[in-house]
């Protein structure tokens, strides 16, 4: 029932090979091909592309028009008081 030497060093080698698989950080664009959007579920989404790891990148692609990083003056002198 022993085993030999040869497969001890095939489950070095098979357990080296999957912590490298493990280690591989990917890109991943939210909501797939059409980008973020309103109205998708993202939560189905999420299930079906997961799980995401430590040095994995998320994508978030939308149209311009809908980009709200950008402050306006007024709201930057306000510090956001209405």
């Amino acid at each position: 029932m022993g085993f030999s030497y040869g497969s001890h060093g095939f489950i070095l080698i098979l357990v080296a090979v999957s912590l490298l698989a493990l280690g591989e950080a990917k890109t991943v664009v939210v909501g797939g091909s059409q980008g973020w959007r309103y109205g998708f579920n993202y939560t189905d989404w999420t299930l079906k592309n997961g799980p995401f790891y430590i040095k994995d990148t998320l994508v978030f692609k939308y149209d311009p028009p809908s980009n709200t990083v950008l402050m306006t003056c007024t709201y930057s002198q306000t510090c956001g008081a209405t």
